[in-house]
């Protein structure tokens, strides 16, 4: 494909995902580079913001038998794309005998969500590590600021995140974060050694 029609199918994909708006005078308009760069780092920073909350619900709702939806909660795997993040829900299951538990069915048996701590809480690390960097390089007109025990994360005015706040142990691990979104409401969540979630 030459240059100039990969750059135009470019445009067009970014158009139609909402990352990227400006006005075409004419069909032929020169194309600005770095407003594609931009764009694309736009959805780095968003894949990375994604795959944060996704990976803390999971470590979060690893107990949960039961929903406000009914059943207990489900799985959610995130598949990231060039531009964007797919989540898709699973409903693969643990069966626990527990015949006294309240959502037992009638063997005794009770369904858990199919949630590997250790893996969700690398995949979480490994994302808060990619919002720390885009965010100290300034990425979509984000800031940050942080040191070996705390990073905070202020996001550019296309995002509906607000902020995240990430505080590390002596020895790196992430012991807590906490994200506060545009609409006031926010979130917090701390973390064991292993993992786990500190209640």
């Amino acid at each position: 494909m030459k240059r100039g029609s990969w750059m135009k199918l470019a445009i067009a994909t970014l158009l139609a995902l909402g990352l990227l708006t400006f006005t075409v005078l004419e069909a032929d308009a020169a194309v600005n580079p770095n407003a594609v760069a931009q764009s694309f780092a736009c959805a780095d920073l968003q894949k990375a913001a994604t795959k944060l909350q996704v990976f803390a619900d999971n470590i979060a709702n690893k107990d949960t038998t039961k929903t406000l939806e009914g059943g207990p909660y489900k799985r959610v795997d995130v598949v990231c794309r060039e531009l964007y993040c797919e989540t898709n829900a699973k409903s693969d299951f643990r069966l626990v005998k527990m015949p006294e538990h309240p959502n037992a069915n009638g063997a005794g048996y009770v369904q858990f969500p199919n949630i590997d701590v250790p893996t969700q809480y690398a995949s979480l690390t490994s994302a808060a590590s990619e919002v720390r960097l885009l965010g100290e390089n300034k990425t979509c007109g984000s800031t940050g600021i942080g040191n070996s025990s705390m990073a905070m994360i202020k996001y550019g005015t296309a995002s509906v995140v607000q902020q995240d706040t990430f505080a590390y142990a002596t020895d790196g691990h992430l012991t807590s974060w906490t994200r506060i979104m545009k609409d006031g409401t926010s979130k917090s969540y701390a973390f064991a050694q292993d993992g786990s979630i500190v209640k």
